[in-house]
């Protein structure tokens, strides 16, 4: 199949052997038929004939990304966000890839900006909310998915995934609670162990200070009573 695309894309080529679409089109039917060197020359050739175009570095970024190749796709993404800075795709993808590299803060960052430029992109909100869930941040995790509930409304799926980490968020509060008062009952213990006798003697030495205190008092009332 893609091979067939990729021939009749050539015999365009041949004809318009600079046209730009043409050249990305071979570019990604090539990534798609796994062949990484010949798909990256043709991206190389579309920048050549194009010079700095977004849509070309955001194609060759998702190339380079399929195959790994991380530090380069995130080069490209910054090119393209050189050329379009307020361009929200350009942010969230950027975001994408690195939270595919496992550098969730860094595409927490990267949704942001994509949130800051398009605040209506339910994914956006979504993306930031599975990247906060990464880093255990539940709450914070649970207020984006919210925003991305208010953003699209009949989405079930955000519901569900909202509701499940809910779960899990209620979960931890009460597994926290019952840890500190785990903690709370071993230092209460060790120092019952560590003072406990003293505060004994303490209670007991004050126990007979009360006591006599009143035993005076009543003394001197029999005192002026005798009198």
């Amino acid at each position: 199949m893609y091979d067939k695309a990729f021939a009749c894309y050539k015999k365009i080529l041949d004809k318009y052997p600079d046209n730009k679409e043409v050249l990305v089109y071979i570019a990604k039917a090539l990534v798609l038929m796994k062949k990484k060197k010949e798909a990256f020359s043709y991206f190389e050739k579309a920048i050549k004939v194009e010079g700095r175009n977004y849509d070309v570095y955001i194609d060759y970024a998702i190339a380079k990304g399929e195959f790994k190749i991380f530090k380069d796709a995130v080069e490209l993404y910054q090119k393209a966000i050189e050329e379009e800075p307020k361009n929200h795709t350009a942010h969230l993808l950027l975001g994408n890839l690195y939270y595919d590299m496992g550098q969730f803060g860094e595409a927490i960052k990267a949704y942001e900006k994509a949130i800051k430029y398009d605040y209506k992109d339910s994914i956006a909100h979504m993306s930031k909310g599975n990247a906060l869930y990464m880093q255990k941040d539940l709450a914070l995790a649970l207020k984006s998915y919210r925003e991305a509930i208010r953003m699209c409304p009949d989405n079930d799926e955000y519901k569900l995934i909202y509701l499940q980490i809910l779960d899990e968020f209620i979960i931890n509060q009460d597994n926290k609670l019952k840890k500190k008062e785990q903690q709370l009952k071993i230092k209460e213990d060790l120092i019952y162990e560590r003072y406990g006798i003293k505060k004994r003697f303490f209670i007991i030495r004050w126990y007979w200070k009360i006591i006599n205190f009143f035993k005076k008092i009543n003394t001197k009332k029999e005192d002026k009573n005798a009198k």
